[in-house]
């Protein structure tokens, strides 16, 4: 995407010139040859530039990787949390259970529930309650980073709407 500039001619007709014609020369339709002024002067004359159709085909280009990529990001971490999600259901713990408690345990257990015992009764609730505790946390971190991978995602749709509007 180059930007053309308008040289004027002594004959009163302008040749168009590319900034990288610069400092170089350019013959007019009359036959003369003209010199190009550098690129700063260059910049001064009359510019018939880039058509807006191209400037506007690069900008949707370059709003469509951005949305391609988001999207790609996306997918990823709502995938990735997903996973974690299967990971932790799978690996929920399991309640404590009296089947494995020793017989003199499960006599102590009985005689504080008939006095109306609160709380964990033995060693294994408390571990229960610290890992059930800790998988709700993980859990929900992996919620909150599945919703903003979806938020990304959408993100990544309205932004390709709005730059590609004929697409959809």
């Amino acid at each position: 995407m180059t930007v053309a500039y308008l040289l004027p001619c002594s004959c009163g007709s302008e040749v168009s010139v590319e900034s990288a014609q610069a400092g170089g020369s350019v013959r007019c339709a009359c036959g003369k040859e003209i010199e190009v002024p550098p690129l700063r002067v260059m910049t001064t004359l009359r510019s018939v530039g880039v058509s807006t159709s191209d400037l506007e085909a690069d900008v949707q280009g370059a709003w469509r990787r951005t949305s391609l990529l988001l999207l790609l990001v996306g997918a990823l971490v709502v995938s990735g949390a997903l996973a974690r999600l299967a990971f932790l259901y799978a690996a929920q713990p399991a309640p404590p259970s009296l089947d494995r408690a020793k017989p003199a345990w499960t006599v102590v257990i009985w005689q504080e529930l008939r006095k109306g015992a609160e709380g964990p009764l033995f060693r294994d609730q408390v571990n229960y309650h610290k890992s059930l505790d800790d998988w709700e946390s993980r859990r929900t971190m992996a919620l909150i980073v599945a919703l903003g991978g979806v938020g990304v995602l959408l993100l990544a749709v309205i932004i390709r709407r709005r730059a590609c509007p004929a697409r959809f």
